[in-house]
């Protein structure tokens, strides 16, 4: 397979960190998702998104941090609580060029539970340029989903999305359970709420951080909101991370010494069709049918998967 160029990162101890932890302050509530299923929740949507896309996607576990260069991009579902060691090793990522995308609360707490002045490290107060300003929940378009009992009237947002401003003017992505928001310290507003910064991207020497203060991923695992979609492919593609996609198709490969064969999947309910550049390549055949003319157009039914050997 070749390198996945965005990994997804995740951490067992910020695993046990959400399974410790409710969400409506001590008692767990009947009914209502607790922190570790919107962790998982919000995970699933990431990657979802990103599968849709032609955006081909690892997970790499915070232990292996190591690997973190391998990759363009990485992205940080709910990064609650964090330790200071992990922050340290993801702003040297961006120094040396990585990008970073993070969730609402990076390093809110540490990994024993323990919360932080100001509610957040410092260190990424360093990384994302902002100092943590509110947090105020929000619920879900469609009714009572994984919103916690309302306490006060007017202490829950009602169903709420981020305007785009600067380099993303135009764009827009759904609030799901946190609106975070921020002051900024040298970052570079990219969404707002009302007028109140609720993203940012920040210029960390060689690479980029990008902090939104929402759970991204909810809105794809349980909406399908393209708009949040757009945004995330659209910093991806910034980072210089490729789609494979060509159409409504999705090709995954699979490489062997000087042929590949690629996997041409059509995830809708209509036959799709495209014409795919084989100039490179000396042959093409169907894994079934045999040798195929280079000009011949793709066609693949619905909801299946058509492959093509190709060869140099």
């Amino acid at each position: 397979m070749p390198q996945s160029e965005v990994a997804v990162l995740v951490s067992e101890d910020l695993g046990h960190f959400a399974q410790a932890m409710p969400l409506d302050g001590g008692t767990a509530l009947i009914g209502n998702p607790n922190t570790l299923q919107h962790l998982a929740h919000t995970i699933r949507g990431i990657y979802k998104m990103l599968w849709e896309s032609g955006i081909w996607t690892d997970f790499i576990e915070a232990s292996e941090i190591d690997r973190l260069e391998d990759y363009k991009a990485i992205v940080f579902p709910f990064p609650l609580a964090a330790s200071e060691e992990l922050m340290k090793q993801l702003r040297t990522y961006v120094a040396k060029g990585g990008v970073l995308i993070a969730e609402a609360c990076p390093g809110r707490y540490d990994t024993y539970g323990f919360g932080r002045p100001g509610a957040m490290s410092k260190i990424g107060e360093d990384l994302f340029g902002v100092a943590h300003k509110d947090l105020v929940l929000c619920r879900e378009p469609d009714g009572v989903r994984w919103t916690p009992r309302e306490w006060t009237h007017g202490e829950i947002l009602p169903p709420t999305r981020f305007d785009g401003t600067g380099p993303f003017e135009g764009h827009s992505v759904m609030a799901s359970l946190f609106v975070e928001t921020y002051s900024t310290k040298g970052a570079e507003p990219i969404f707002l709420h009302g007028r109140d910064v609720t993203g940012v991207v920040n210029c960390h020497k060689k690479g980029k951080a990008y902090l939104v203060g929402t759970l991204l991923g909810h809105a794809g695992a349980s909406f399908e909101d393209v708009p949040t979609q757009r945004f995330i492919v659209e910093a991806l593609i910034r980072a210089g991370v490729a789609q494979e996609q060509f159409g409504n198709l999705l090709r995954r490969r699979r490489i062997l010494a000087d042929q590949e064969a690629w996997f041409l999947i059509n995830p809708t309910g209509r036959r799709a069709s495209a014409r795919l550049d084989f100039e490179d390549y000396v042959t093409v055949e169907d894994l079934f049918e045999g040798k195929l003319k280079k000009t011949e157009p793709v066609v693949v039914e619905p909801y299946s998967v058509s492959v093509r050997i190709v060869g140099r």
